[in-house]
């Protein structure tokens, strides 16, 4: 982070012990399309690789969350570092497929049926990592 005199270390704590491994348990129990349902199975080899990639997710996006609530804008080195390790995560989870691509979009389309507790981050930090993911591209098209 750009300051870490600005971290509300509090919230982190607070966020990070609601890293609770219920809520995993709650997406088991989710009532997917059949679609994106088999798209998963077929290309996600074992419950274990599917929570690495939440677990990532929800790191990636409590960082995001922390960043703006200090008031850090997506168009800066922090940012520029969360939308790298964003675009990472995405060809990670996507294993770079169109239809996992699909799949996550179907899903997320689905986010009424998500935990509340990431459902909030999901709405209240998708801009911002959309943001930063942008300023990673244009920054990296720019250096080419």
């Amino acid at each position: 982070m750009e300051n870490s005199d600005s971290i509300n270390v509090e919230t982190i704590m607070e966020l990070t012990l609601n890293k609770r491994k219920h809520l995993l348990l709650d997406y088991i129990n989710m009532n997917l399309p059949s679609e994106a349902r088999a798209i998963f199975e077929q290309h996600v080899q074992n419950d274990q690789a599917a929570i690495q990639v939440y677990w990532q997710w929800k790191g990636l996006t409590l960082e995001a969350y922390m960043l703006m609530i200090n008031g850090i804008h997506p168009v800066s080195d922090a940012g520029y570092s969360l939308g790298k390790r964003w675009d990472s995560f995405v060809r990670y989870a996507t294993k770079e497929k169109q239809e996992m691509r699909e799949a996550y979009r179907i899903s997320y389309e689905e986010k009424e049926h998500w935990p509340e507790e990431d459902r909030f981050l999901t709405e209240y930090c998708e801009h911002f990592i959309e943001e930063a993911h942008r300023h990673f591209l244009e920054s990296e098209a720019e250096g080419a």
